[in-house]
């Protein structure tokens, strides 16, 4: 699949991320939401305490009315096993695929890279998921005059190829490159990122299997699931779901 200037990311809109990476998102955050922040500090337990909830992480730990958790599931199923343990079962359920992705720069590369990119089917019996074009997608995301990709591997269709080591990944994201694309000449830069939990794999049954689970959560008034192991993986749809439930948390207790 391939889409032109309009930059379409298929059924669910337009492919976004932040100047800079996510995590720039997080520092804005930081600075125009008057908080007491605590990065770097994994949660090890939430618990009920009376009405609310104690939230325990390191050396920190407080008392809360309102909970979102926004961690993969099965991290979530860890802080919240101790408050309800039918819960964490079936957050520890929902399954993930491990993925690998592979940039790869050119200073000069003749191919146009003008699109989104593309994204392989099953059938089609090839090594890598998709070719994102990221220089074309995200302008800042390489030198003027430069170009890259980026190249994923592996997920539920083969998710063997994502324990290669990194030269593996890179001469697997090189023959994708090479059959897809047709390009066949060395990267100036590469980098590769692995994640053993990388993408939620929504199985045959996840929507029934997410249904019961908010009818669990259900039973702990003010605590809330969000992320994208539930209704929705894309960033788009995180987007739209944390919206959702900003708007339910701005609701007057018991509105």
């Amino acid at each position: 699949m391939i889409a032109r200037r309009k930059k379409q990311a298929g059924p669910g809109g337009i492919l976004m991320s932040f100047k800079g990476g996510v995590g720039s998102f997080i520092d804005h955050l930081r600075q125009n939401i008057p908080a007491e922040w605590h990065l770097g500090a994994p949660v090890e337990e939430v618990v009920r305490d009376g009405s609310g909830y104690r939230v325990r992480a390191g050396g920190f730990e407080e008392v809360f009315d309102q909970v979102v958790v926004s961690t993969q599931a099965h991290v979530a199923a860890g802080m919240l096993r101790s408050l309800d343990a039918d819960l964490a079962d079936r957050l520890a359920a929902i399954e993930y695929s491990p993925v690998a992705v592979v940039g790869l720069g050119w200073k000069e590369l003749d191919h146009p890279l003008d699109g989104f990119g593309l994204l392989t089917t099953t059938s089609a019996g090839l090594p890598v998921l998709g070719v994102l074009w990221d220089s074309s997608i995200f302008p800042d995301r390489a030198p003027a005059g430069s170009k890259s990709v980026r190249v994923m591997i592996g997920g539920q269709r083969s998710p063997e190829l994502v324990q290669q080591d990194e030269a593996g990944l890179i001469a697997t994201a090189r023959d994708g490159l090479r059959l897809t694309m047709g390009v066949e000449k060395d990267p100036d830069v590469t980098f590769v990122q692995r994640w053993d939990n990388g993408i939620p794999s929504y199985r045959v049954g996840h929507i029934a299997a997410v249904d019961a689970l908010f009818t669990q959560l259900e039973r702990h008034p003010g605590l809330h699931l969000g992320g994208n192991a539930y209704r929705g993986i894309a960033m788009n749809d995180c987007v739209r779901n944390g919206r959702l439930l900003a708007e339910a948390l701005a609701q007057p207790r018991g509105g």
